[in-house]
């Protein structure tokens, strides 16, 4: 589809920008905060934080910010730190397993070591074992091996050399040495991110995991780290004990301002084009009105854009001028706003919709049980079966602080804007 409209891929694409040329080119309206890491990553050895709604770019922020900081030192490395962004972001899935974690986490940046050893040939007198490490790492047996502890079996039955270049400790206590002497010369690391804590639940589990790695993954030399979670879960565990003096202090990403949506289209449009002549169902215009819908949320505007892409191609409709896109796009959001509200209207009685209208009108989508006088409710008690009707409709979701359970953020979600523009169109709000 996309080929045949004159671009090399799917422009809309929601994954997190990558670190290199292009994910720079499709960054926009990111430079105060991306000033903000920099600030951070050169002050001190303390672990970065990102806080910010899901969906706002965080991930792409840090990667774009890395890549920029990597360039940096490559155009002039005897006065800037090397900041090598790691080639893959972690996340912690499972609360109770931190000594894989580990593992993992050495062998990639290992990997990404590895995969940066040209680049970094100015620094080859550090990197001696580089080609030792390399075999080692990619020969057939180590990646059975490999696979068999980070996927925990792949069903593979390969018979591994027991020496110490493969038990698990040596290769701990190899990549460590190695990622000392390389940083021992020169000023920076290996910049991993722990991205989407708040899939960790609670507060709780996330502020034990991370005081469980604050000695076994967050200090080792070489590598330094950026943690982002949403819904304020970062500032919950900030004032830990053992977390204490290791953390930055988070920086608040907030979503893009509607005046750099123009920019946010234009750079995807120019970046992915391989053609003169292009074609698109939508416009810009189009673009910002699905953005303001969705309350600013451009990872969901993506993968709309894209959806709408899809039903125009399949249906085999092409069309052309500015008013016809406008009305197509417009049709086209009315029934997928539409669709969205039926399918919970059976789950939803009439009080929770009226809870549900008063959030997205006057308090932007988001709330606490402490501000359940707004709802005309006495008590947070009497909110809470309004606000677990409609969770169980996918329009709300909660973010709840074990350690107070009084304190709960409770926002609305994607489908729930999408319900908000069908209920507003229609007269229902």
């Amino acid at each position: 589809m996309y080929l045949e409209w004159g671009f090399k891929g799917c422009l809309f694409e929601t994954e997190a920008l990558k670190p290199d040329n292009m994910g720079n080119e499709l960054l926009v309206g990111r430079d105060e905060e991306i000033r903000s890491f920099h600030t951070r990553l050169r002050a001190s050895n303390k672990i970065i934080t990102f806080d910010g709604n899901n969906g706002v770019g965080k991930t792409s922020l840090i990667n774009i910010g890395l890549y920029r900081s990597y360039c940096d030192f490559l155009e002039a490395p005897d006065s800037n730190p090397l900041f090598i962004p790691c080639r893959t972001v972690f996340q912690l899935e499972d609360a109770h397993d931190l000594k894989h974690f580990r593992f993992k986490v050495l062998l990639e940046i290992a990997q990404t070591l590895i995969e940066k050893k040209r680049e970094l040939a100015s620094l080859e007198k550090n990197l001696q074992g580089s080609h030792k490490i390399n075999a080692w790492l990619n020969d057939s047996l180590v990646r059975d091996w490999s696979a068999t502890i980070i996927q925990f079996s792949v069903g593979r039955n390969t018979s591994v050399n027991d020496s110490t270049g493969f038990n698990e400790s040596g290769f701990e206590k190899a990549i460590t040495t190695w990622l000392s002497d390389t940083f021992s010369s020169v000023k920076g690391g290996v910049v991993c991110v722990l991205d989407n804590l708040e899939l960790l639940q609670t507060s709780k589990i996330a502020r034990q995991c991370l005081e469980s790695l604050r000695d076994t993954v967050f200090q080792i030399k070489g590598i330094r780290w950026a943690l982002c979670g949403a819904n304020n879960i970062i500032l919950s565990f900030a004032n830990s004990p053992r977390l204490n003096g290791f953390l930055e202090s988070p920086i608040e990403i907030k979503p893009l301002s509607g005046i750099f949506i123009t920019d946010i289209y234009s750079s995807r449009e120019k970046s992915y084009r391989s053609k003169n002549l292009t074609y698109l169902p939508l416009t810009t215009k189009e673009f910002e009105l699905l953005y303001m819908v969705l309350n600013n949320n451009l990872r969901t505007t993506l993968s709309k854009c894209h959806d709408y892409c899809i039903s125009i191609f399949e249906k085999n409709l092409k069309p052309s001028t500015a008013d016809e896109k406008k009305t197509f796009f417009e049709n086209w959001l009315q029934k997928e706003a539409k669709h969205n509200e039926q399918a919970c209207v059976s789950q939803v009685k009439t009080r929770s919709f009226a809870i549900f209208d008063f959030a997205a009108k006057e308090l932007n989508g988001s709330f606490s049980p402490s501000q359940h006088e707004l709802f005309n409710c006495a008590n947070p008690q009497l909110l809470r079966p309004y606000v677990k009707e409609l969770e169980d409709a996918g329009l709300l979701i909660s973010q709840i602080d074990e350690d107070d359970n009084r304190r709960k953020t409770i926002s609305i979600t994607p489908k729930g804007w999408l319900v908000n523009y069908s209920r507003i169109i229609s007269g229902r709000a």
